[in-house]
């Protein structure tokens, strides 16, 4: 939705803000604001939440963080700042994106449950069974 590596001059002009209102208006319930590339920051997460967070409720956003800068886990922290508790993540931060060259894997869950602590989630959490799951997948793409 948004370019994070360009930074927001001015937020209210980011060419995706469009497209979220417009997807409100079409009824969908929940816009997840994607950092394809993995390049936003704190900074520019929070610039554009601040804007869209005016419009809208934070329950109709989630956030989908790749972690190309390591900055993934601040990006949610801000997310969570601005009420935003839906955020998409993978079993070993696998994934990534053929269109953006370089970008890392998608935020992992694993590293987002020990960030904000287990008890912090809604449901019951198996952390023993995702530990078992990254590890048999690292092994499964090693060969």
């Amino acid at each position: 939705f948004f370019q994070a590596e360009d930074g927001i001059r001015d937020a209210q002009e980011s060419r995706g803000l469009g497209d979220v209102y417009k997807r409100q208006d079409m009824g969908c319930y929940e816009v997840s604001l994607g950092d394809t590339t993995g390049k936003g920051t704190p900074k520019t997460v929070e610039a554009l939440l601040r804007v869209i967070c005016e419009n809208l409720h934070a329950q109709q956003l989630a956030g989908h963080f790749h972690d190309t800068s390591d900055t993934a886990i601040k990006n949610v922290e801000i997310a969570l700042k601005y009420g935003i508790t839906t955020f998409d993540t993978a079993i070993g931060g696998l994934g990534g994106c053929p269109y953006a060259p370089g970008a890392k894997g998608n935020l992992s869950t694993v590293q987002l449950i020990n960030a904000i602590g287990i008890n912090s989630f809604i449901g019951a959490l198996d952390l023993e069974k995702l530990l078992y799951a990254e590890k048999f997948l690292t092994s499964m793409l090693k060969n």
